[in-house]
Protein backbone atom coordinates (compact mmCIF):
# COMPACT_ATOMS: atom_id res chain seq x y z
CA UNK A 1 0.00 0.00 0.00
CA UNK A 2 1.19 3.49 -0.85
CA UNK A 3 2.01 5.17 2.49
CA UNK A 4 1.22 8.61 1.02
CA UNK A 5 -2.43 7.63 0.50
CA UNK A 6 -5.03 8.76 1.13
CA UNK A 7 -4.20 12.31 0.17
CA UNK A 8 -6.46 15.29 0.68
CA UNK A 9 -7.39 15.02 -3.02
CA UNK A 10 -8.29 11.32 -2.49
CA UNK A 11 -10.60 12.27 0.35
CA UNK A 12 -12.22 15.11 -1.63
CA UNK A 13 -12.72 12.78 -4.60
CA UNK A 14 -14.32 10.03 -2.50
CA UNK A 15 -16.61 12.39 -0.60
CA UNK A 16 -17.52 14.28 -3.75
CA UNK A 17 -18.49 11.09 -5.57
CA UNK A 18 -20.52 9.89 -2.59
CA UNK A 19 -22.35 13.21 -2.19
CA UNK A 20 -22.99 13.52 -5.92
CA UNK A 21 -24.39 10.02 -6.36
CA UNK A 22 -26.54 10.41 -3.23
CA UNK A 23 -27.88 13.81 -4.32
CA UNK A 24 -28.69 12.82 -7.90
CA UNK A 25 -30.21 9.49 -6.79
CA UNK A 26 -32.45 11.29 -4.26
CA UNK A 27 -33.58 13.79 -6.89
CA UNK A 28 -34.26 11.01 -9.41
CA UNK A 29 -36.12 8.90 -6.84
CA UNK A 30 -38.33 11.84 -5.91
CA UNK A 31 -39.25 12.56 -9.55
CA UNK A 32 -39.79 8.88 -10.37
CA UNK A 33 -42.20 8.47 -7.47
CA UNK A 34 -44.07 11.68 -8.35
CA UNK A 35 -44.34 10.96 -12.06
CA UNK A 36 -44.42 7.16 -12.25
CA UNK A 37 -45.14 5.80 -8.75
CA UNK A 38 -41.83 3.95 -9.02
CA UNK A 39 -38.79 4.18 -6.75
CA UNK A 40 -35.31 4.26 -8.27
CA UNK A 41 -34.55 0.84 -6.74
CA UNK A 42 -37.69 -0.60 -8.36
CA UNK A 43 -36.80 0.97 -11.70
CA UNK A 44 -33.31 -0.48 -11.41
CA UNK A 45 -34.66 -3.98 -10.79
CA UNK A 46 -37.10 -3.67 -13.70
CA UNK A 47 -34.24 -2.51 -15.89
CA UNK A 48 -32.06 -5.41 -14.80
CA UNK A 49 -34.74 -8.00 -15.59
CA UNK A 50 -35.30 -6.33 -18.96
CA UNK A 51 -31.54 -6.38 -19.66
CA UNK A 52 -31.58 -10.13 -18.93
CA UNK A 53 -34.00 -10.72 -21.83
CA UNK A 54 -37.12 -9.96 -19.82
CA UNK A 55 -36.73 -12.79 -17.32
CA UNK A 56 -34.36 -13.59 -14.50
CA UNK A 57 -33.88 -15.86 -11.53
CA UNK A 58 -34.20 -14.08 -8.20
CA UNK A 59 -30.72 -15.23 -7.14
CA UNK A 60 -29.22 -13.77 -10.34
CA UNK A 61 -30.91 -10.44 -9.68
CA UNK A 62 -29.38 -10.30 -6.22
CA UNK A 63 -25.98 -10.99 -7.75
CA UNK A 64 -26.29 -8.44 -10.57
CA UNK A 65 -27.72 -5.75 -8.31
CA UNK A 66 -25.23 -6.57 -5.55
CA UNK A 67 -27.86 -6.78 -2.86
CA UNK A 68 -29.43 -9.43 -0.65
CA UNK A 69 -32.05 -11.92 -1.75
CA UNK A 70 -34.36 -10.41 0.87
CA UNK A 71 -34.00 -6.97 -0.75
CA UNK A 72 -34.77 -8.46 -4.18
CA UNK A 73 -37.82 -10.26 -2.76
CA UNK A 74 -39.14 -7.01 -1.28
CA UNK A 75 -38.70 -5.16 -4.59
CA UNK A 76 -40.26 -8.00 -6.60
CA UNK A 77 -43.23 -8.08 -4.20
CA UNK A 78 -43.84 -4.36 -4.75
CA UNK A 79 -43.48 -4.60 -8.53
CA UNK A 80 -45.64 -7.71 -8.75
CA UNK A 81 -48.36 -5.96 -6.72
CA UNK A 82 -48.36 -3.17 -9.35
CA UNK A 83 -48.57 -5.71 -12.20
CA UNK A 84 -45.13 -4.76 -13.55
CA UNK A 85 -43.51 -8.16 -12.90
CA UNK A 86 -44.76 -11.73 -12.67
CA UNK A 87 -43.20 -14.41 -10.52
CA UNK A 88 -43.13 -18.05 -11.58
CA UNK A 89 -41.58 -21.24 -10.26
CA UNK A 90 -39.00 -22.76 -12.61
CA UNK A 91 -40.35 -25.80 -14.47
CA UNK A 92 -37.14 -27.79 -14.01
CA UNK A 93 -36.26 -26.78 -10.44
CA UNK A 94 -39.19 -25.81 -8.21
CA UNK A 95 -36.77 -24.24 -5.70
CA UNK A 96 -35.93 -21.57 -8.29
CA UNK A 97 -38.17 -18.56 -8.81
CA UNK A 98 -38.08 -16.60 -12.04
CA UNK A 99 -39.50 -13.16 -12.63
CA UNK A 100 -40.78 -11.76 -15.90
CA UNK A 101 -41.39 -8.17 -16.95
CA UNK A 102 -44.99 -7.60 -18.04
CA UNK A 103 -46.04 -5.34 -20.92
CA UNK A 104 -47.13 -2.63 -18.44
CA UNK A 105 -43.76 -3.06 -16.72
CA UNK A 106 -41.89 -2.44 -19.97
CA UNK A 107 -43.93 0.67 -20.67
CA UNK A 108 -43.52 2.07 -17.14
CA UNK A 109 -39.76 1.44 -17.38
CA UNK A 110 -39.59 3.22 -20.75
CA UNK A 111 -41.34 6.27 -19.33
CA UNK A 112 -39.33 6.21 -16.10
CA UNK A 113 -36.07 6.06 -18.08
CA UNK A 114 -36.97 9.34 -19.78
CA UNK A 115 -37.55 10.99 -16.41
CA UNK A 116 -34.37 9.52 -14.96
CA UNK A 117 -32.28 10.75 -17.91
CA UNK A 118 -33.83 14.21 -17.62
CA UNK A 119 -32.92 14.45 -13.93
CA UNK A 120 -29.38 13.14 -14.42
CA UNK A 121 -28.85 15.44 -17.40
CA UNK A 122 -30.01 18.50 -15.45
CA UNK A 123 -28.12 17.65 -12.28
CA UNK A 124 -24.95 16.06 -13.66
CA UNK A 125 -24.29 15.40 -17.36
CA UNK A 126 -25.00 18.99 -18.46
CA UNK A 127 -22.24 20.17 -16.10
CA UNK A 128 -19.52 18.10 -17.83
CA UNK A 129 -17.92 18.55 -21.20
CA UNK A 130 -17.92 15.46 -23.42
CA UNK A 131 -14.17 15.14 -22.77
CA UNK A 132 -14.64 15.29 -18.99
CA UNK A 133 -17.41 12.70 -19.15
CA UNK A 134 -15.23 10.35 -21.22
CA UNK A 135 -12.27 10.78 -18.86
CA UNK A 136 -14.37 10.08 -15.79
CA UNK A 137 -16.06 7.09 -17.42
CA UNK A 138 -12.71 5.64 -18.47
CA UNK A 139 -11.21 5.94 -15.00
CA UNK A 140 -14.27 4.45 -13.28
CA UNK A 141 -14.44 1.59 -15.80
CA UNK A 142 -10.77 0.78 -15.17
CA UNK A 143 -11.22 0.81 -11.39
CA UNK A 144 -14.33 -1.39 -11.66
CA UNK A 145 -12.35 -3.84 -13.76
CA UNK A 146 -9.43 -3.81 -11.33
CA UNK A 147 -11.82 -4.65 -8.50
CA UNK A 148 -13.72 -7.30 -10.46
CA UNK A 149 -17.04 -5.52 -10.02
CA UNK A 150 -19.90 -7.24 -11.83
CA UNK A 151 -20.29 -5.65 -15.23
CA UNK A 152 -23.43 -5.61 -17.34
CA UNK A 153 -25.73 -4.67 -14.52
CA UNK A 154 -28.20 -1.89 -14.98
CA UNK A 155 -27.93 0.78 -12.31
CA UNK A 156 -30.20 2.32 -13.40
CA UNK A 157 -31.24 1.41 -16.91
Amino acid sequence: MDSTRPTEADRRLWMGMARLVSYVAQQADRMLVLQHDLHLSEMTLLGQVTALDGEARMVDLAHHLQCSRAAVTKLVDALEKQGLLQRQADNEDRRVTRVFVTAPGRERLRQANLTFEQVVTERFWSRLSPTEAEQMASVLTRVEGDLGIVRGGVLPP
